[in-house]
């Protein structure tokens, strides 16, 4: 199963799986907002990646068995409440289906299947303008950019060219 995202009317479109607005465009959103890479270690020593334990904490993945760094859990808990604030519509959105539209509201919406368009475009502009991600030489960094810039290229070519509307299918 996958993800596409379409613009109603200027039918921009981009296809790939549901954790790509996951794993790329809110790890974006969360790297702006101060997320640590670790927050503690592995009982073989190994750091616990901060993202993939925000979006994994369960016990089937081994969440108690872990030593954590009380100060860089402080830190990803903070950085959670600052992206919800920053990034609303990019962290509070169904990445599964719904839209976006020019007047949505993603804090009133049932199952955070709406969110606003405009609003998306300026989080969107944000990021693609954060000079530490333009300049990152790590592929991670480098990937989730392209795709965050692939996305507002859609969002923004809606906005100006078509009805504003976002469908996420």
């Amino acid at each position: 199963m996958g993800l596409d995202i379409y613009g109603e009317k200027t039918g921009g479109h981009w296809s790939g799986s549901y954790s790509t607005l996951h794993h790329t465009v809110r790890w974006l959103a969360l790297k702006y907002s101060g997320l640590p890479d670790s927050v503690g270690t592995e009982e073989d020593g190994k750091p616990i990646n901060a993202f993939a334990f925000f979006m994994y904490p369960w016990p089937g993945h081994g969440s108690y068995t872990k030593k954590f760094d009380v100060e860089q859990l402080q830190r990803m808990l903070f950085s959670l409440e600052v992206a919800g604030h920053l990034f609303p519509n990019i962290m509070l959105h169904s990445d599964c289906d719904g839209q976006y539209t020019l007047r949505g509201k993603v804090l009133q919406s049932p199952g955070l299947l709406y969110g606003n368009s405009k609003q998306l475009l300026k989080e969107l502009d944000m990021l693609c303008a954060e000079n530490d991600f333009i300049q990152a030489e790590d592929e991670r960094t480098k990937q989730a950019l392209q795709w965050t810039v692939e996305l507002r290229d859609i969002v923004r070519n809606e906005i100006e060219n078509g009805s504003g509307r976002i469908l996420f299918r």
